[in-house]
């Protein structure tokens, strides 16, 4: 099934402000290899386990570092501290964005929207505790959470913005996660997972003004890659709270199939086919998934296509990928994350994710 959103013909969402937070503790590929795993009763390896969709163990096998790196693309990533929860990076990305935006403290606030799969604390919501935090006064307006996994910072920014043409006031749209936390450490899917979160502030615009969404457009897919599994079981929560991803594979040519459709429609729906440089900011979930879209992209877009690539040195972090890649873009400072794309007047961006379900969201934003 697919839900189309008309490009933003009343009032638009325009960015303001942003703020990122990466936690201090970093992992290297050999840190992985010497705390995670199991080892083998038969052989003493320490070996990784690969699940499948009833959560039984399929195989077991050692990995080096090398085969981290070829298989993902990742040499490090960011990792929380044991007292440090998605809803504490969320409050720091978040406090990080609204002091770059600058609003004064009686703005009325329309909305504060988060996003986080693990959470300490069910509730009271991340969003209030932001907003308690903070002081923000959220006038005829909202303070929610959602869980989409690694499509939920870009699913709550599409939300903003639909709000944003019948309800304009000031947004705050956060993505965080710790990933991490719920995969088992014995499951080869757990060398992928960092830990990041990022934050944007959002207020009405005019046509044509700098950092205004252009268009947005969401795609729920309830077919696999030549019909074959069902995309619900792609990557899926046990019955013990932790994430399963028995699929991989077939991930990786879904989303080559269905994201390269959906950005293709967002170009058209803009009515971008050649011009300034376009910047994709795509749910960096692996090298392997990203390496392709320069090259599909070249074949739509007349003009020069960067594709940001944070993974190397952040890796894999749920919906904190596009939520601090994006801010990563904006601000363009070489904080090891592992790239240094910039995002300049005059660019145009598409902001891209997909995650559990499957589900798939992508923004048009003119900078």
């Amino acid at each position: 099934s697919k839900i189309d959103c008309l490009p933003m013909s009343r009032v638009r969402a325009r960015l303001i402000g942003w703020g990122k937070y990466l936690p201090e503790q970093i992992m290297t590929n050999q840190d992985i290899l010497e705390t995670c795993g199991t080892i083998d009763a038969a052989t003493g390896e320490r070996v990784f386990n690969y699940y499948g969709a009833a959560g039984e163990v399929l195989k077991s096998k050692p990995i080096t570092a090398e085969d981290i790196v070829k298989t993902t693309g990742i040499e490090q990533r960011r990792r929380a501290a044991e007292d440090e929860s998605s809803e504490d990076m969320a409050i720091e990305a978040a406090g990080r964005a609204l002091a770059h935006a600058g609003l004064p403290e009686d703005t009325e606030w329309r909305g504060i929207f988060v996003h986080c799969v693990h959470r300490r604390l069910h509730y009271p919501s991340a969003a209030q505790r932001i907003q308690h935090r903070y002081g923000l006064r959220v006038v005829d307006g909202y303070a929610e959470d959602c869980s989409s996994a690694c499509g939920g910072y870009v699913q709550q920014v599409q939300k903003m913005a639909d709000l944003m043409q019948v309800r304009p006031g000031a947004y705050l749209v956060v993505g965080a996660d710790c990933m991490s936390r719920i995969t088992p450490p014995d499951d080869i899917n757990h060398v992928l997972f960092g830990d990041a979160a990022g934050a944007t502030v959002w207020v009405p615009s005019e046509p044509g003004q700098p950092g205004a969404i252009a268009t947005t457009r969401s795609t729920v897919v309830t077919r696999g890659v030549n019909g074959d599994v069902n995309p619900i079981d792609f990557i899926y929560e046990n019955e013990r709270g932790q994430m399963l991803m028995p699929y991989g594979p077939l991930v990786v040519k879904w989303v080559r199939k269905h994201v390269f459709k959906l950005m293709e429609a967002l170009l058209e729906q803009a009515g971008w086919r050649e011009g300034p440089p376009l910047v994709v900011v795509l749910h960096q979930a692996n090298i392997n998934v990203l390496k392709f879209f320069p090259g599909l992209l070249a074949r739509v877009y007349d003009g020069d296509v960067r594709v940001y690539t944070g993974i190397t040195n952040i890796g894999n972090a749920s919906s904190g990928s596009t939520a601090y890649g994006y801010a990563a873009c904006l601000d363009a400072v070489d904080d090891g994350s592992g790239d240094t794309i910039r995002i300049r007047p005059g660019d145009r961006v598409l902001l891209v994710a997909f995650g559990s379900g499957m589900n798939i969201h992508g923004i048009a934003i003119q900078h």
